[in-house]
């Protein structure tokens, strides 16, 4: 298993522990950016106030971007994390809240 399908596994993990999965469950993808090299995504939500997605261009290159209407965050916004763990930080964080 490479180490992108890795971070994809344990970031879906967290995602999935955080409940969202809302709606449409969490895609997973594949993309290329504008010069060829591929990464990986995952689209995420919570029902009525978030919409996300994941890009794991490696290991230590991860971006989350995102809609919501959690008032104690920007409406969009993007976070760039240099490691798994503190991506999985930042999504309990943020995003680990009772409805």
């Amino acid at each position: 298993m490479s180490t992108r399908a890795e971070a994809q596994d344990e970031l879906r993990q967290t995602l999935m522990n955080l409940g969202l999965n809302e709606s449409y469950g969490i895609i997973d993808g594949k993309d290329k950016t504008a010069n060829g090299r591929s990464f990986r995504t995952m689209t995420f939500a919570r029902a009525g106030s978030l919409d996300g997605v994941v890009h794991i261009f490696g290991p230590k290159f991860i971006v989350v971007k995102w809609v919501t209407a959690i008032r104690r965050l920007p409406h969009r916004g993007m976070e760039y994390f240099r490691s798994v763990e503190s991506c999985q930080e930042w999504l309990i964080e943020n995003f680990g809240v009772t409805k």
